[in-house]
């Protein structure tokens, strides 16, 4: 399995990316940078940025070949 770890609030939180769909920039004045959207509909604000995130899933994809 694929984790990362994003920032939800004033949490961080593990994310498993098996149940992940999509991962959409968002640009909101309440802090939400991103949407992680699960396959079972469920949408995740996140606090990272669209870009960050692009960071993570690219060291996670390196790590794990």
């Amino acid at each position: 399995m694929k984790f990362i770890k994003l920032n939800i609030g004033k949490e961080e939180r593990m994310i498993n990316l098996t149940h992940v769909q999509e991962i959409l920039p968002e640009n909101k004045p309440e802090g939400v940078k991103a949407r992680v959207v699960y396959t079972s509909g469920e949408i995740l604000p996140v606090e990272d940025s669209f870009s960050h995130i692009h960071y993570l899933l690219h060291l996670n994809h390196l790590i794990t070949k």
